[in-house]
This record gives structure tokens, C-alpha cells and sequence, in this order.
């Protein structure tokens, strides 16, 4: 969100003169204003330095504001005039502007900035680069963002600290290459020269992607191995065996299940003897279940005497019945 800037060229029509160029702001309304400070108002559990970076990771770089703008509420003990008319500053800079003017272990400063993966690493730049907002306290004209200031090596203390360690060497050399451009060294001379908070940046993500890292990498899993030797207790005899869902004693439980046949006798019972019972199971639809005597007994059986079925004792003729003899 910008404010409305006209620019107005006029050309005199002599020719080598520069021509007359008129830049002319149109102010927030009351609404669009209002929105703003609703968004940006400091909370009252933020400390200084994470207002100021709320602010400037959430779009506050792009919103520039007059000095009559800046005026009024912006949360608990937060002025965002400068007394600096020269250009309507952005929200971020009058931010750390403010900030700037409290003791430096009062505004909650950080030790380290945490970047547990590469995917994070323009975040904690972008919070370093306040960091030195804060501390030089100045307002540089058409530098909205901090990540357009000049990285300042001394400043990239908390950011290595909480780098990867497989980024830290390479943040290290470049923090030092950086010191040999403002003071070289032992008559050492740096071929490069300064870098902005940005390009520092694309420096790291650079040196990420030839060493292997993806945007995607996270802090690194912990492995899993199992450990086999006499420290490593015996494995338990009660383990359950039934196979993974889709096995042969899956199946057979599914097909007596539909066959009615209760679970706690199947339950426990080796496969091949769970089998049996199955395929010698009457069907509850076409036959009578069979009698509780039965099912106890296939507690205790083994395969072999389940191989054969075991004859029926013929029983004694109903009441009525007529008994066919044959005779000589």
C-alpha cells in the first residue's frame, strides 16, 4: 500500500537545461489511514524489537507515511514522527527509528536468530538488517526496506549463531570479507565490494543450493536403528501373530466372523488349526451352530485331530417313528 505520487516533468525546451520536474503526494484518506494504524498498532506483549519486525516482515517497507500521518495512536509508548520532513519515510524506517532511541537490552534484542532451515533464511536477514536499522539510527532517503542498506558485518553476529552449521563457516568468511572492504586487513585487498542485506542473502541461498540443501530442509530427523547385543532385552513371548491386514489370518477371521463363529475362539489359535476350524465351520445360514461342548473342544485341539472329521453316534429313533427290519 503506497500513497498516490504524482510527478510532473516540464520541459523549457533549451536545449542542455534539465527539465522541471514537480512530485506531488496525494495523502491517505481517514479510512485507508485507519486501516493502517488497526494493522501496524503495537500489542502490548511485543517488545520494541519484535514490533519493529512485525512491522517490517508483514509490508510496512512499502507504506510511507508523512509526518502529519505518523502522528497519533500507534500503541503503548510508540512515536513515529522524526522531525524530518524531507521525504515521506516508510513505516518500517520510522519504526526502527523510534525503537532506535531505547537502550538497546531494554527493546528485547536477541543474542541469535534462530534459522533452522534455508527456507527461513530471508526471514532472519530481513530481521538482522533491522537490527542495524535500530542501532544507526538514520534515516537514508529511497531506502524504504533495510534490506537495501549496506550489510554491516558487525551486525551478523546473532544471525550466524543461529544458523545451520552446515551455513555457519561460509556466513563466517563472509562476514569477514565484508570487514576487509571497510578496513582491509594486512595489506589484503577484497576483490568484491559491499553487499546490501539482500545480496547477503543471495549469498547464503547460493551457497545452500551447490552444497545440497533444499528450500524444504528442516532440522535433520533423527535415525532409527535397531540395536541388536546382549544389552538389548529378549523379545517378548506374548507377541501378537497375526499377520498385516491382507494376510492368511486375516482372512480366515473375516470368513469366520461371517460365518458366526465367536472370537474368543478363534482367538489365540494357532493359524493351521484356526483354518481347520473355518473350513469345517457350518455355515449359520444353512446349518445349526454348533454346540458349546464342540467349541471348547477346539480350544484345546491340535491339527492332527482336526485333520479327520469325527463320526456322529448314530441316535435312538423319535417317538412315532416307524423302524424298517429286514427279514429272512
Amino acid at each position: 500500500m503506497r500513497p498516490l505520487i504524482k510527478t510532473e516533468t516540464i520541459d523549457n525546451g533549451q536545449i542542455g537545461g534539465a527539465p522541471h520536474v514537480t512530485i506531488k503526494t496525494i495523502p491517505y484518506s481517514a479510512t485507508e489511514l485507519s486501516k493502517i494504524q488497526e494493522k501496524y498498532i503495537r500489542l502490548a506483549k511485543e517488545t520494541e524489537t519484535e514490533y519493529v519486525w512485525r512491522v517490517s516482515l508483514t509490508g510496512g517497507d512499502r507504506i510511507l507515511l508523512s509526518e502529519d500521518e505518523a502522528q497519533g495512536y500507534w500503541g503503548p509508548g510508540v512515536f513515529l514522527t522524526t522531525d524530518d520532513p524531507r521525504e515521506p519515510w516508510s513505516l518500517t524506517q520510522r519504526a526502527a527509528y523510534w525503537a532506535g532511541g531505547i537502550d538497546q537490552m531494554e527493546r528485547g534484542e536477541p543474542t541469535r536468530i534462530d534459522t533452522p532451515s534455508i527456507n527461513q533464511l530471508t526471514e532472519s536477514l530481513q530481521k538482522t538488517a533491522c537490527l542495524q536499522l535500530m542501532h544507526d539510527r538514520r534515516l537514508v532517503p529511497q531506502q524504504p526496506s533495510p534490506m537495501l542498506l549496506n550489510a554491516n558485518p558487525d551486525r551478523m553476529t546473532p544471525l550466524i549463531r543461529g544458523l545451520p552449521d552446515s551455513l555457519k563457516l561460509y556466513a563466517v568468511q563472509l562476514q569477514d570479507r565484508l570487514r576487509d572492504v571497510i578496513a582491509p586487513r594486512g595489506g589484503r585487498r577484497n576483490a568484491g565490494g559491499a553487499l546490501t542485506w539482500g545480496e547477503v542473502a543471495q549469498e547464503l541461498i547460493n551457497y545452500g543450493r551447490r552444497m545440497g540443501l533444499t528450500r524444504e530442509e528442516s532440522r535433520a530427523k533423527p535415525a532409527i536403528r535397531r540395536i541388536e547385543g546382549p544389552g538389548r532385552p529378549p523379545p517378548s513371548k506374548t507377541v501378537n501373530t497375526k499377520k498385516p491386514y491382507g494376510g492368511q489370518r486375516n482372512l480366515l477371521w473375516a470368513e469366520g466372523i461371517e460365518k458366526g463363529i465367536p472370537r474368543d475362539v478363534m482367538d489365540g489359535l494357532p493359524t493351521s488349526v484356526l483354518e481347520k476350524l473355518v473350513l469345517g465351520w457350518k455355515d449359520k445360514n444353512k446349518e445349526p451352530p454348533h454346540t458349546e461342548l464342540n467349541i471348547r473342544g477346539y480350544k484345546g485341539a491340535n491339527p492332527q485331530s482336526l485333520a479327520t472329521p469325527t463320526p456322529q453316534t448314530p441316535t435312538a429313533p423319535e417317538e412315532g417313528m416307524t423302524v424298517l427290519r429286514t427279514g429272512n
